[in-house]
């Protein structure tokens, strides 16, 4: 079982053998965050659960998960119905260590205005805490006004989009963050990965950027970096925002999910690209999302 102090391997190759990797694993234990990484299962669809079961199963596509009262989320901007994404129990990720006020999850996007950060409409996430088969309701997607221009870009079949369902399996691993992202938030121990750098460029042997990055390879996380991933670091395809912030407390976000492109279920966030869904722990209410990609 994987914890939140995994061991990290020791290191055997030859190039690594005069840096102080002990003093590596011990901080790379400080900072490793469980995370699950979301991974569709093949051959499991609408066919293995009845459909009261499937309208609060985490999955990709089918029909997502209302209450009584709701209403399909309309773009702000083309004034279209967005497109369901999927939706995820963050109460099944219990040792992501989120918020106790989230349960399932679900997300909408537009791939007529292609968002790509929070200001912008064109993107939903609905939190529901409590949600149970004794609440839901089915709600049918509206029909399209017209197919924009990103829509006809990326091929999305507007009439089909909605009709296949893939549920998914919750793997647990431990996250690591991408150095340029530990620069800036991990403040306190921030001056001791500076001296280990130091150290470790002084001798010449290798850059410090390839000994973390093998390091964490060879700790046995085998996650898909750039997948769907609960909790943990955000794996940033450009580099990490240094805007993250909460607009309240001015208190550095951190990943609540990231969802990946999934080119086998025909979801595709531009050239391969993943949306970051971020959260304040003083203020979870406010999500943060972004849009990176190749």
């Amino acid at each position: 079982k994987t914890t939140a102090t995994a061991k990290i391997t020791s290191l055997k190759s030859s190039k690594l053998a005069g840096m102080p990797k002990h003093k590596l694993d011990k901080l790379l234990q400080k900072i490793g965050r469980p995370a699950y990484q979301i991974l569709p299962i093949e051959n499991k669809t609408n066919e293995t659960l009845a459909k009261e079961q499937l309208l609060t199963a985490s999955k990709f596509g089918g029909d997502p998960y209302f209450e009584a009262g709701e209403q399909w989320p309309i773009c702000g901007k083309c004034e279209n119905a967005e497109s369901f994404i999927c939706q995820l129990d963050l109460r099944q990720a219990k040792d992501a260590q989120l918020p106790n006020s989230f349960g399932l999850l679900t997300f909408f996007y537009c791939f007529q205005c292609f968002p790509w950060d929070a200001p912008q409409p064109g993107w939903t996430a609905r939190n529901y805490p409590q949600a149970d088969i004794a609440k839901a309701v089915c709600i049918e997607k509206p029909p399209p006004k017209q197919v924009g221009f990103f829509k006809k870009l990326f091929a999305k079949n507007n009439a089909s989009e909605n009709s296949k369902v893939t549920l998914v399996e919750f793997k647990s691993f431990i996250c690591y963050p991408q150095l340029d992202e530990l620069d800036e938030i991990a403040e306190g121990l921030a001056p001791e990965f500076k001296s280990l750098q130091a150290e470790v460029e002084e001798s010449g042997k290798e850059d410090f950027c390839d000994i973390y990055y093998k390091t964490i390879e060879q700790s046995g996380q085998d996650s898909d970096n750039f997948g769907t991933i609960i909790g943990g670091y955000s794996q940033w395809i450009q580099c990490f925002p240094p805007d993250l912030k909460c607009k309240h407390c001015q208190s550095w976000m951190r990943q609540l999910v990231q969802l990946g492109s999934e080119k086998k279920l025909d979801i595709m966030f531009g050239d391969a690209g993943c949306i970051y869904l971020s959260i304040c722990d003083e203020h979870p209410q406010e999500t943060s999302m972004m849009l990176q990609c190749f």
